[in-house]
């Protein structure tokens, strides 16, 4: 079995790899689904604390980072957050979600 050494210096094995590889992309899903069927703009850590409680906050962050990427949604703005520094809004793309 082939070892794959990750970003963070963990070493992987291929079956841990790709089931990492599956949840995030379930977890992405989630968040554009999410999008999809509620009117308005998110923060991430709207979004963390609604669908995702359990993981991490920087996941959420790179699902959203995905999705603006992949031109499903846009950045509308920012807002103060827990922390006390500005954060990003997000909204649904129009213009894609009509092509999905």
């Amino acid at each position: 079995m082939s070892r794959i050494i990750h970003e963070n210096g963990i070493t992987l094995e291929e079956q841990e790899r790709e089931s990492l590889t599956k949840r995030a992309k379930s977890q992405q899903e989630l968040v554009y689904q999410y999008f999809v069927n509620v009117d308005g703009e998110f923060t991430a850590e709207h979004l963390w604390k609604t669908l995702m409680p359990t993981a991490p906050l920087t996941s959420t962050r790179r699902c959203l980072s995905n999705l603006v990427h992949d031109g499903k949604i846009e950045k509308c703005g920012k807002n103060k957050g827990s922390f006390g520094i500005s954060i990003c809004k997000y909204k649904l793309k129009k213009e894609q979600h009509e092509k999905d």
